[in-house]
């Protein structure tokens, strides 16, 4: 007897669960959305000795006008919105389908004037190890690798952490409510509409450093990819009506990767401190225009 009450009650459980299946998907006609420039990715700077380990706490400033930067082929993906199992084929029975169409979209390129890391970089014979955490103004993880010789230095790096940013868009959306079997399922339906609102989200990047030594002065030059929204697949959006509650809406485009080339100088005395300055030039294959600032840091050895 028991047991037939189980299954009862697991056979309601799992209509309740069917019954509250929709599926959202977005096409974003255009919009502009936040792009926070990528954090410091550098090396050592200067020739450590073998078998050292040091603290590096550094404070950076880089004012930076935002810019509105154009992306180019940018493209929502064809999407077929089947009944009960959401996205399908377009050889499937589908109910409503969001055509391939480009996405008009703009980076709005930011920089937070300061920013603040703590690094614990560490030499063995040549080879070079660093990591490290900032806040740019949130908070970022980052490593490097490399090797670090009497002359110079080279090596890999990259970042990983979170951002916060608004991004304002217009989009047609589709929804269909999907194995509705204790219910009045709303029909699958069209809309269109607009959004400005802000989103927590990650961001990322990977790029390479190399520095040449003269005496307590370093050449810099660091490369590195960015991707501003990193992992993003859905976006707000209204709610359609009789639905509730309201899901965001699945988008098929992806945000496009910038690069940043940084050249600059940096002056280490004593082991004890390092001054750095110099500029980014950021620019992209999917971007349509560059920009570049300048910047500047001061670090305590310990």
């Amino acid at each position: 007897m028991i047991r037939k009450y189980l299954h009862l009650a697991f056979l309601i459980a799992a209509l309740l669960a069917l019954d509250g299946c929709h599926t959202y998907k977005m096409s974003v006609l255009e919009g502009d959305f936040d792009a926070r420039v990528a954090p410091a990715m550098r090396g050592a700077e200067f020739a450590m000795d073998s078998g050292s380990t040091i603290r590096r706490l550094s404070v950076s400033v880089h004012p930076m006008k935002d810019k509105s930067v154009d992306l180019v082929n940018v493209w929502n993906k064809e999407v077929y919105v089947c009944d009960l199992d959401g996205e399908c084929e377009a050889t499937d029975d589908y109910d409503l389908k969001l055509d391939e169409r480009k996405a008009d979209i703009d980076y709005i390129l930011k920089s937070f004037p300061i920013s603040i890391d703590l690094e614990w970089m560490n030499k063995f014979e040549t080879v070079y190890t660093a990591y490290g955490f900032g806040l740019d103004p949130l908070p970022y993880a980052k490593a490097s690798f490399g090797a670090n010789f009497r002359y110079g230095e080279i090596g890999v790096s990259t970042f990983w952490g979170l951002d916060y940013g608004k991004a304002t868009y217009k989009y047609e959306g589709v929804f269909v409510s999907g194995g509705c079997i204790m219910c009045v399922s709303p029909e699958p339906e069209y809309t269109t509409g607009e959004n400005s609102d802000s989103y927590l989200h990650f961001r990322g990047g990977i790029g390479a450093y190399a520095s040449l030594f003269l005496g307590p002065v370093a050449l810099v030059y660091v490369p590195s990819l960015t991707k501003p929204w990193l992992w993003r697949d859905d976006l707000e959006g209204k709610a359609f009506q009789g639905v509730e509650p309201m899901a965001d809406y699945d988008i098929s485009f992806a945000f496009p990767w910038f690069i940043t080339n940084y050249f600059g100088v940096t002056y280490t005395l004593n082991k004890v401190a390092q001054f750095r300055v110099g500029v980014s030039i950021v620019n992209g294959k999917q971007l349509a225009d560059g920009a570049y600032y300048g910047s500047a840091s001061a670090s305590w050895l310990f």
